[in-house]
């Protein structure tokens, strides 16, 4: 638990309040990666940062692990080697006889270099898009996702005249779709897009 810290959306959540948290998941937030939470005790930072709560602040962007992944042990053999006799070459190997048999067992094994690391993924780049396609774009998604359910909140969103009125309509249309079937992660991304069409306006 100690291995997490807040993303920079993560830290935006806290200061601007424009994705919606339950108390539990807020007060998660606010207590990652700070020397306050490091000095709780164990069973106080398992009640409050269960897996569940972790788990949805990731998938919402809000956090990431800093513990570097696992590397898997190597396969134990059937039979001892003499590592000394190992050089950094593609020389064979042969190993010492086995206690059960009188005859030597040679083995070819070619020593190379472990494959490089991928690339971490580019950050998605985000469209500036203007006032009527990040309003199309809203009301797009909520016919897709949520039908029916949400066409009180369309007819406002399409009856919006300027940035104002829109983003008024932008918490219950981020609610809306938090209840749907859409996946956390693809939500987190349209929810970045808007805010960057929304500031870029507010900006010009």
């Amino acid at each position: 638990m100690n291995h997490y810290q807040k993303t920079a959306l993560g830290l935006d959540a806290l200061q601007q309040r424009h994705i919606p948290l339950n108390a539990r998941q807020r007060r998660l937030l606010v207590l990652i990666g700070t020397e306050d939470f490091d000095r709780l005790a164990d069973q106080f930072k398992q009640r409050i940062a269960t897996p569940e709560i972790l788990e949805q602040l990731v998938e919402l962007g809000l956090i990431h692990s800093t513990q570097a992944a696992h590397t898997p042990k190597p396969t134990p053999v059937e039979f001892e080697t003499n590592i000394t006799n190992i050089a950094p070459s593609s020389s064979p190997v042969v190993t010492p006889e086995l206690k059960d048999s009188n005859a030597a067992l040679v083995l070819n094994t070619e020593i190379t270099a472990p494959a490089p690391a991928p690339a971490p993924a580019p950050a998605p780049a985000f469209k500036a898009y203007n006032f009527e396609e990040t309003r199309e774009l809203m009301m797009s998604l909520l016919q897709r996702y949520c039908g029916l359910m949400a066409r009180q909140l369309i007819l406002q969103i399409q009856s919006a005249t300027d940035l104002q009125s829109l983003k008024r309509c932008q918490m219950q249309w981020i609610t809306a779709l938090q209840e749907s079937r859409i996946e956390p992660i693809m939500l987190n991304q349209y929810l970045q897009q808007i805010n960057h069409s929304l500031l870029r306006l507010q900006a010009a």
